[in-house]
């Protein structure tokens, strides 16, 4: 009995060795190839060359292909990583590689954007600089690459529609590189990973008002990233997202920027963002980080044309809020009693924040009860200047709060401005014309009268968020 359980514990240590062979092999994926010598001041052909079994001949010129590859890393003497690419059509159209997706770890939650310097093109062949990366000193070194990107050229490459503008075209990579120091030479190892690709995407944001304050009306602008993909997802978990921000001021024809801002964040499932909304006649919404189309359209209560945008795409990722403020306020609507210059100087400055060059580097998400983490082929891309839910409609608003028609609004406004001006004008009318400064007057008082109860019906509307918090105190108190 002992002898067949000492054979058994012989083929279970020869099983696994065996799968710890396979293993081997099959995560090498590709052989290993050495190079020496590599600096970023020698030519693409003579670093490529290193390898005996390169062959240019495999390589070939096509006009029309305006895809790019990876063929090889390497680290350089000088302690530089640098990327070696295939690009067809490098002959007719050279297309510089400027960003790559990459994470120097067997794993992609540290994926981040570097940006690449050319050092040599040569035919086909391109050799490219991963600026602010130096080579570490571990044993093995790892260079997980998910994509790379290029610039957005006319004529070659498709608009990105819904007022978007793409920044960089991606394009997949899929590799995990090793390096590994042997008898003086650096070893590279590859094997393919899984990646993500996103099929359609837009950038936007929606703006929430916050209502108006005495000094000013401030809103919420939620900016988001809406997708479709190239894989079935259960449930979105985490995400990684790069973009800039760039603050602006605008006063009448005068408008300022700031220094843009580089931003990296992290997107979690549980995760849930909101406006203020505090603001006389403010709406409070909150809406999830993540989550699908469907579930956000009825979060936030998404309508019309919006909506048939929006439902264009499966996923949401809500990745920033930023405050957009229009300076007329609560003392505009008292000084326009007596001068219309207050609202249209206040009503003319806004500040806020424009976001840009968007990049999507990393999903996790749940799919027939597995997880993927994996990184993501996607174009950079900048969303409109417009909100997607429009901009706040003083007309509109005051519609929806009192019932009388916008249109009608406008009208009292045209004929309240009148009023005033024919106000200051009677005394000089009245001596001019005595007959027709009589039929005015008359006209004046009707049309004032009329005007006066529009006003108290306004008043009132104003005043009765001041009633309902009166009602509760009260309430309050008796208790």
């Amino acid at each position: 009995m002992g002898k067949t359980r000492f054979d058994n514990k012989i083929y279970i240590c020869l099983a696994c060795l065996i799968v710890m062979l396979l293993n081997l092999v099959f995560a090498i994926g590709a052989p290993a190839l050495a190079y020496a010598d590599v600096t970023t001041t020698s030519s693409v052909l003579s670093d490529l060359s290193q390898d005996e079994n390169f062959n240019v001949s495999k390589y070939p010129m096509n006009n029309n292909d305006y895809s790019i590859k990876v063929i090889q890393v390497a680290e350089s003497v000088d302690g530089y990583l640098v990327i070696y690419t295939y690009q067809p059509s490098n002959v007719k159209e050279p297309l510089d590689v400027t960003k790559v997706n990459m994470s120097l770890s067997q794993e992609v939650d540290s994926t981040k954007l570097y940006d690449l310097t050319l050092l040599s093109r040569e035919g086909v062949f391109s050799k490219y600089k991963v600026n602010d990366l130096t080579v570490g000193s571990q044993s093995i070194r790892y260079y997980n690459i998910t994509s790379i990107y290029r610039d957005w050229v006319s004529g070659i490459d498709k608009d990105a529609g819904n007022d978007n503008t793409v920044n960089g075209v991606a394009y997949s990579v899929g590799q995990l590189w090793s390096a590994r120091s042997v008898s003086g030479n650096v070893v590279y190892d590859m094997s393919e990973t899984e990646v993500i690709v996103i099929t359609e995407q837009m950038v936007g944001f929606r703006r929430y008002s916050d209502g108006l304050r005495w000094k000013n009306s401030p809103s919420c602008d939620s900016h988001f990233l809406a997708f479709n993909c190239d894989h079935s997802i259960d449930k979105l978990l985490s995400a990684k997202i790069e973009f800039d921000t760039t603050a602006y001021k605008k006063i009448a024809n005068n408008y300022k920027e700031s220094e843009p801002v580089h931003h990296t964040v992290n997107l979690y499932d549980y995760q849930v963002a909101s406006n203020d909304g505090s603001g006389w006649f403010g709406e409070y919404k909150e809406w999830h980080r993540m989550s699908s189309m469907t579930d956000f359209i009825k979060e936030v209560g998404v309508d019309g044309e919006e909506k048939k945008t929006l439902e264009q795409y499966d996923w949401i990722l809500n990745f920033y809020e930023s405050q957009y403020v229009r300076e007329s306020g609560g003392k505009d609507i008292l000084f326009a009693f007596i001068s219309f210059v207050p609202v249209i100087i206040d009503s003319l400055t806004t500040s806020g924040e424009k976001v840009s060059n968007v990049s999507l580097l990393r999903l996790s998400f749940e799919y027939d009860g597995d997880i993927y983490d994996l990184g993501v082929v996607a174009n950079t891309q900048t969303g409109s200047n417009s909100p997607t839910n429009g901009d706040f409609d003083l007309f509109k608003w005051l519609e929806e709060k009192t019932g009388i028609p916008a249109r009608t609004w406008k009208l009292i406004i045209i004929v309240g401005a009148v009023l005033i001006v024919i106000a200051v004008l009677m005394p000089i009318l009245s001596v001019i014309f005595p007959a027709f400064g009589q039929v005015l007057l008359v006209c004046v008082k009707s049309l004032g009268k009329g005007l006066s109860c529009l006003l108290k019906a306004l008043w009132w509307l104003i005043k009765l968020p001041f009633r309902g918090l009166k009602a509760l105190i009260e309430k309050i108190r008796d208790r």
